[in-house]
């Protein structure tokens, strides 16, 4: 079984939504479900190394990392980021991605889920 997830909420969002994907993400990697994480539009800024030090995002980052180890594929498109230059450095793991590749992620999941 194969999830796609799209997180595009700003993760300073009422309610928590990035926090609560990655716990998703988390949890279904934990049950050998192989995950495909998008950070898309306003959550791509997590991708970045060097990310906002609030504690809310470092909560998210760290929870992030935590995905990349259980072996999640992480991508992040955004409209300052290209597959070939970087405008910033990413965490290690995450891969600059398309929409594109989202598409493609998307056919080939069983479940696709947005947030």
């Amino acid at each position: 079984m194969h999830w796609t997830i799209l997180i595009k909420s700003h993760p300073d969002a009422p309610g928590n939504p990035v926090l609560n994907a990655l716990r998703l993400a988390a949890a279904a990697l934990a049950d050998g479900i192989r995950v495909s994480l998008f950070l898309s539009e306003a959550a791509a800024e997590l991708a970045w190394q060097d990310g906002d030090a609030n504690e809310r995002r470092r909560v998210q980052r760290d929870l992030l990392a935590e995905i990349l180890d259980l072996g999640a594929e992480v991508h992040a498109c955004s409209l300052s980021l290209t597959e070939s230059k970087p405008v910033r450095v990413l965490m290690p793991g995450i891969r600059a991605s398309t929409m594109k590749m989202l598409v493609r992620l998307m056919q080939e999941a069983d479940q696709v889920i947005t947030l």
